[in-house]
């Protein structure tokens, strides 16, 4: 009777291991899933008509060089009312181009201030 006892505890808190480590691994891969992770490692800030030249120069350098995504909203906009959830959540570093005219478009001014608040890296570049 002992004998039969150990072999059913044993088989119960096998049973137990093994759905713990199920259950372990599925919530990892969820995880994992979840996570959100920059999709474009440089989002180029600018205004259009007074850097567009020179953003677009920055985009083709920028790639060439690291071989990394690199946002700029006339090449990969889809939808305009998801630009600032595209910043804070798909974005590894907003580099902006600092003409004089930056501040004055709002979605400009809206971008940084997204970065800002969303902890994205900021990196300022004028000419």
């Amino acid at each position: 009777q002992v004998h039969v006892n150990s072999v059913v505890f044993l088989g119960a808190a096998t049973l137990f291991a093994c759905f713990l480590l199920l259950l372990s691994s599925v919530l990892w891969a969820l995880i994992g899933y979840l996570r959100v992770r920059p999709y474009y490692q440089f989002f180029i800030c600018h205004h259009k008509q007074h850097a567009q030249a020179q953003a677009r120069w920055l985009k083709i350098q920028l790639h060439a060089q690291t071989g990394r995504s690199v946002f700029i909203d006339s090449d990969d906009l889809t939808e305009l009312d998801i630009l600032f959830d595209i910043v804070k959540r798909n974005v590894r570093t907003l580099i902006a181009y600092a003409s004089r005219e930056l501040l004055m478009r709002p979605w400009c001014a809206g971008e940084l201030t997204t970065a800002l608040a969303s902890r994205v890296g900021l990196v300022f570049v004028s000419s």
